[in-house]
């Protein structure tokens, strides 16, 4: 199990991760390169927390699934029936 901790995405290479954390990044990274979700992304942005900010710092939107890609996180979010 302790192998599946190892973050083998390449998001330059063609080949697939075969780790449970190289999915997730790779999913992850599927996830924020999605049409979609960057067209959506890029609206909260520019129509709405362009408006705000901290001292001369704009507030920006990230849009993802995983905080991190450890391992436990990815245990911990699998449902096994």
């Amino acid at each position: 199990m302790k192998d599946q901790d190892v973050d083998d995405f390449d998001p330059t290479g063609d080949e697939p991760p075969s780790t449970l954390r190289g999915i997730l990044r790779r999913a992850e990274c599927d996830i924020r390169d999605n049409k979609a979700v960057a067209e959506l992304s890029e609206d909260i942005n520019s129509a709405y927390l362009q408006r705000f900010a901290i001292g001369d710092d704009v507030l920006r939107a990230k849009i993802s699934v995983a905080t991190d890609a450890a391992l436990v996180r990815a245990l911990e979010r699998l449902e096994l029936n």
